[in-house]
């Protein structure tokens, strides 16, 4: 009779069930452990206590597992503040200086980064943009409106 061990999980395969479940909107490490130990029978207090088998089953599960709609939405409404907070760089002349949006996409990816390093120093919640959340985003874009109107106030920007 042949034995079998079980193979332990993979760092890639952990990043990957961490994303997973996070895409499903589980990102309580509370929350994680109680679904995993519900999907695999066992108790799970760390994604390392899985096999690599389980986490194969529950990554192919879980990709074809619909995204919640409502997160969907949030992600869309996310989407569009950024590229208005993109928009709205471009009148204030410290960011986005002599630069178009018709530029390379080098000068795109360099605008961004901008905004980012921006966001980071100068913005309410100090943050890069890409880790904002959708309340937050909007904060960044009143937060730029504001300094627009302060410039034309000043007579810099028409």
């Amino acid at each position: 009779m042949k034995t079998t061990m079980n193979k332990p999980i993979s760092n890639l395969q952990i990043k990957a069930v961490h994303a997973t479940l996070g895409k499903i909107g589980i990102n309580d490490s509370g929350e994680r452990h109680e679904y995993l130990s519900q999907f695999t029978g066992c108790t799970i207090n760390s994604v390392k206590d899985m096999s690599s088998q389980e986490a194969n089953r529950i990554l192919s599960v879980l990709k074809k597992e619909p995204v919640d709609p409502a997160k969907r939405i949030m992600s869309q409404e996310a989407r569009n503040l950024v590229g208005e907070i993109y928009a709205l760089s471009f009148k204030i002349p410290f960011l986005n200086k002599d630069y178009s949006e018709l530029e390379s996409p080098e000068d795109v990816e360099m605008n961004k980064a901008k905004i980012s390093s921006w966001t980071k120093r100068y913005s309410k919640c100090r943050k890069p943009i890409s880790r904002m959340t959708v309340d937050e985003l909007y904060a960044v874009k009143i937060q730029m409106r504001d300094i627009i109107t302060a410039i034309k106030r000043k007579g810099g920007v028409q």
